[in-house]
């Protein structure tokens, strides 16, 4: 006897009714209110991230406009039965990845004529609507504006900036978030316990984060999971699968960077790498730790929905003092930028690990020396201090501050002033400085210290935060904008963090004392005499060994 074939839990334990959906209670509503009021569209566009419910909403849609019962849809009549089967004359499923070319859209325009079979509608669903060719779109326009009135046409696509603005306009849009983890983590729990399979939370958690908002993929690794171990569902089989690590082994890991053990942590570390951890998710794992770490000694747990369990949580925030979570996470924020160009991302990132360690610095204040007979100002930055001021330039707490100091009518001047940058480009005092700048967007400034821009990679940044180049952009600022003003860098990415950050912290009261910035203030070149005398009167002045430039 030939057993029946497996079929996958993501269609297995497919909703088959509006209130079975998890996640997207805004489309669900007035998609319902829209059938009861019998305001049916005749075209959507549903978009959005991969198993959002994006096609399964527009079965449910389906059977709705179709069903034979008043309460709909009923999943007991013909038509329900016929669709939930995949049996319906009048329910047809594009794939327009495979069928997206003019004739192909030519022969689903010849069948539209026909009128349904077996229920009120005929209904065309399109997925990955956005692989059609522009032919094959322009084909479509003429009967997705006028189609028969028994015709309702469902357009699906995880890419809707490539489909045609025309199409748009014809269609009611429906934007698919992504699902909380709190709904994804129900739904696993109710598989598990249909299909009678132990499991703890930790394991849940894991593969509630692995999903990443996507109630399909979750499902789908829920199902790998059990294929693995049928009988329990443990983190240890999770870990094993997508070479992750748990959580207990990310706090003995971040122990050892306390406790500037580099033996054990970078034999912990090599051991990760040989049991082929994904480098960049456990970067982000460690970050998600520590910011949830934070969040815990700040709430006490309470008021928000953790991914890490929270006795691990309370270890970790009793361990870790709050600025060492945040320089922490700096670092790995400004590793993950680089990850993309590093040839070697394991030796990239052990790096990381050996910085972790580092003491933590103390910020630089460059200061100005002064001398009622020797002016203008002398401005003094020794090399060690440099390597230090580059790295703080980029704190998160730093840039918060520097956010919290910003002014909205500064930033839209300056913003007009960055405009006038290509206009330096041959001069060769100002054109390294204004290349450096020219493709960057103005995030905050004050009216007389500081620039905060945004580049699109974190490489652009580090360019414009070198210490060595703070006198060349120094010098652009007081001729393009009349006076002196520090500027600042950040990549594009860790811009939109700091920006969600900083909303988080004005929202609960935590945001930082505005930033109080030093400007480096330009001194025209001194002529001096170029005696003994006047040397050693300069070298006792400021303590340092100055050049002195001969007439």
């Amino acid at each position: 006897m030939i057993g029946l074939a497996y079929q996958a839990l993501y269609r297995t334990y497919r909703p088959s009714g509006f209130e079975e959906m998890a996640g997207q209670k805004h489309i669900v509503k007035t998609l319902e209110n829209a059938i009861k009021q019998n305001k049916i569209g005749h075209a959507y566009l549903f978009c959005g991230p991969r198993g959002t419910g994006k096609t399964t909403v527009a079965r449910i849609l389906a059977k709705a406009v179709n069903c034979e019962s008043d309460n709909r849809p009923c999943n007991e009549c013909e038509s329900c039965q016929a669709i939930q089967n995949g049996t319906h004359p009048d329910i047809i499923e594009i794939d327009a990845a495979s069928n997206n070319g003019v004739d192909d859209v030519r022969d689903l325009i010849e069948k539209v004529k026909f009128a349904p079979t077996m229920g009120k509608y005929k209904i065309y669903i399109i997925d990955e609507v956005h692989m059609m060719s522009t032919s094959g779109f322009n084909a479509l326009l003429k009967t997705l504006e006028e189609p028969p009135e028994y015709v309702i046409f469902i357009l699906a696509t995880t890419d809707p900036q490539k489909v045609l603005p025309t199409i748009i306009s014809r269609c009611q849009r429906f934007d698919f978030g992504k699902i909380n983890q709190e709904e994804i983590i129900k739904r696993i729990k109710d598989v598990l316990d249909q299909e009678h399979i132990e499991s703890d939370e930790e394991s849940i958690q894991l593969i509630s984060s692995l999903a990443d908002g996507g109630m399909r993929d979750a499902l789908s690794i829920l199902d790998q999971c059990i294929a693995f171990s049928p009988d329990k569902l443990d983190s240890d089989v999770i870990n094993e699968i997508y070479g992750i690590t748990t959580v207990d082994e990310k706090i003995n890991l971040l122990r050892y960077v306390k406790e500037k053990d580099t033996i054990n942590l970078l034999k912990l570390y090599r051991k990760y790498i040989t049991q082929g951890i994904d480098i960049k998710r456990f970067s982000n794992d460690l970050i998600d730790l520590l910011k949830e770490a934070i969040i815990y000694k700040r709430t006490d747990g309470e008021g928000y929905n953790f991914i890490n369990p929270k006795d691990k949580l309370s270890v970790l925030a009793n361990d870790f003092e709050e600025r060492t979570c945040f320089r922490l996470i700096s670092l790995l924020l400004e590793t993950n930028e680089k990850l993309r160009f590093a040839s070697n991302a394991s030796a990239y990132f052990e790096l990381c690990l050996l910085q972790m360690t580092n003491d933590e610095e103390e910020k630089i204040v460059v200061k100005e020396v002064v001398r009622e007979n020797v002016k203008p100002i002398i401005q003094l930055t020794p090399k060690a201090e440099v390597k230090k001021a580059k790295f703080e330039a980029l704190d998160m707490e730093f840039v918060l501050g520097l956010l919290v100091q910003g002014k909205k009518p500064e930033r839209e001047a300056v913003s007009a002033s960055f405009r006038r940058l290509p206009d330096y480009y041959l001069d060769d005092k100002f054109r390294m400085a204004a290349k450096w700048l020219s493709n960057t967007s103005v995030v905050a400034c004050d009216a007389d210290s500081f620039i905060l821009v945004s580049c699109g990679y974190a490489t652009e940044a580090d360019l414009i935060n070198d210490e060595s180049h703070k006198e060349a952009i120094v010098r652009l600022m007081k001729e393009l904008l009349g006076s002196e003003r520090n500027v600042y860098a950040v990549s594009e990415e860790y811009r939109n963090r700091i920006i969600s950050e900083f909303k988080f912290r004005s929202s609960n009261g935590t945001l930082p004392a505005p930033t109080k910035v030093e400007v480096m203030r330009i001194a025209e070149k001194v002529v001096v005499d170029n005696s003994m005398e006047v040397e050693e009167k300069l070298k006792a002045i400021c303590g340092e060994i100055f050049e002195i430039e001969e007439e």
